[in-house]
């Protein structure tokens, strides 16, 4: 009895991180799949299994095997490896959710996994000057930017203007206003609509 006890609660455990949907799939061939979606997680990363309700099989595809996917209302994008702030970081697997997927510019919103910026707050001590410095890792959620050749990471605060030249450069008007403070991080996917109006 306790060995089936063991069991029941092995399978329920492992079926628990599983989510059903209704959306499609993007292979990296570019065939499309529509049908009922199961999202799942195993050792090797996340996946998706497919059923068409044409098939009496269900097809199985790791994320970082496809090119997107969507369900219910939302479309996420699995991006190519990129160097998001012009560092030595790589950030690859990423799979961020479409904001704009028309225009010259896409835009994006995602996790860079793998990629903790540093936050550091003082915390009392024992020490002679009575404070010490203590620093905490801090997940990185960030737009990114596609355009025709490459990805681009926007960054937060004083880097923001920065990051967001290269692929606005050739748009002076937007880009004063930008560096003029009317219009900010916030207001990014604003700043990518303006800028695929203009071309």
């Amino acid at each position: 009895m306790k060995f089936y006890s063991i069991l029941l609660c092995l399978l329920l455990s492992s079926n628990s991180y599983a989510q059903k949907f209704n959306g499609y799939v993007i292979t990296d061939q570019n065939v499309k799949i529509n049908g009922h979606l199961t999202l799942l997680k195993d050792a090797q990363g996340k996946k998706i299994s497919v059923n068409d309700g044409k098939s009496y099989f269900v097809r199985t595809f790791y994320i970082h095997d496809l090119k997107s996917y969507a369900y219910k209302k939302d479309t996420f994008m699995v991006l190519p490896a990129f160097y998001p702030f012009g560092s030595d970081y790589l950030a690859e697997d990423v799979v961020a959710e479409v904001r704009i997927s028309k225009g010259k510019l896409k835009l994006y919103y995602g996790e860079l996994p793998d990629f903790y910026p540093y936050t550091y707050t003082t915390v009392p001590t024992g020490s002679p000057n009575g404070v010490g410095v203590t620093a905490h890792k801090k997940r990185c959620f960030t737009y990114i930017i596609q355009d025709d050749e490459s990805l681009y990471g926007v960054q937060k605060g004083d880097d923001f203007i920065k990051s967001i030249s290269i692929p606005l450069a050739d748009n002076e008007i937007l880009m004063k206003r930008i560096k003029n403070k009317e219009l900010k991080y916030k207001d990014m996917v604003e700043i990518i609509t303006l800028y695929n109006a203009g071309h």
